[in-house]
């Protein structure tokens, strides 16, 4: 259950970053699209990643609704890490130019992290409430 309780809190966190600095998050973009090596850049964000993703990935088996919502969030973390270990010419082909377009994306993908984590979160601190015994 903590890989779950960490991945909600992680998701909401970045979920309501997105949203607050959307314009913030559009410019880092930017700029990391202009840098002499962004196919680089993206490497290091790509193996950070990976290693998040088999966190949460390999210790449990899906078994509740929490895990499997950790367990899904850990998949697209490995794959998108995948993608920019493997082929990073395609993942930043797919990377919005236009600051404008990347912070409406961000705002669009804030509010679904939020909702998901909020949604794990109370998957997952509930299961952790119902365990403990009370004396």
């Amino acid at each position: 259950m903590l890989a779950a309780q960490i991945t909600a809190i992680m998701l909401i966190a970045a979920g309501l970053s997105q949203v607050l600095w959307s314009g913030l998050w559009a410019d880092l973009t930017a700029q990391f699209m202009r840098s002499r090596h962004p196919a680089g850049t993206g490497m290091l964000i790509g193996m950070l990643a990976l290693v998040l993703g088999l966190l949460l990935v390999l210790p449990d088996h899906p078994r509740s609704g929490a895990l499997i919502i950790t367990t899904i969030v850990g998949w697209i973390m490995v794959v998108k890490a995948g993608l920019w270990l493997l082929l990073p010419g395609l993942a930043l082909a797919v990377v919005p130019r236009r600051t404008s377009v990347i912070a409406t994306l961000s705002v669009f993908w804030g509010l679904i992290s939020m909702a998901a984590g909020g949604v794990l979160a109370a998957s997952a601190f509930a299961d952790t409430a119902q365990s403990v015994p009370l004396t």
